[in-house]
């Protein structure tokens, strides 16, 4: 997928979604730029253009750039069980139900919550082996991932 197909399924603004790459928003990108053909354009995986959709998403919603970038860190290294091996978005992501059920709660202090098919996990925070305990957000930020990722795979 290039930028041009990622605005049309999202109908996302293409120098919204330009943006979000070039302030590096959404950490472990993989892009192909290509550099012989005008414009270089950027191809990706649809998984990249998920997590450019959701600093989009974040960033129209007036987060600082590095919030974003801990609540998609938090978001990547989520599972669904604290002593899971594998990551939760993968599964997520490949889930055969659409419309999908799925969002993703940030506290601001780089915790996330993910609700899935109605369940929630505990709270997850990057590189700690277990769950913080007594986390009491004041604030939480929704991101509707089930929504998102229904848009950018979709087959249009």
């Amino acid at each position: 997928m290039d930028l041009s197909t990622l605005a049309s399924r999202t109908r996302l603004d293409r120098r919204r979604l330009r943006y979000v790459l070039d302030h590096e928003l959404v950490p472990a990108l993989k892009i192909k730029i290509v550099n012989d053909e005008s414009g270089r354009p950027r191809h990706f995986a649809d998984d990249v253009g998920f997590g450019i959709v959701c600093a989009v998403t974040l960033l129209d919603l007036g987060l600082p750039h590095e919030t974003i970038r801990q609540f998609l860190t938090a978001l990547l290294d989520a599972k669904l069980q604290p002593t899971d091996s594998q990551r939760a978005l993968p599964t997520i992501l490949a889930s055969p139900l659409r419309p999908l059920d799925a969002h993703a709660d940030f506290d601001g202090d780089g915790c996330v919550r993910l609700n899935f098919a109605g369940k929630d996990t505990e709270w997850f925070k990057p590189g700690k082996k277990s769950a913080p305990a007594n986390v009491a957000p004041r604030v939480i930020v929704r991101l509707n991932i089930g929504q998102i990722r229904d848009l950018v795979f979709s087959p249009h």
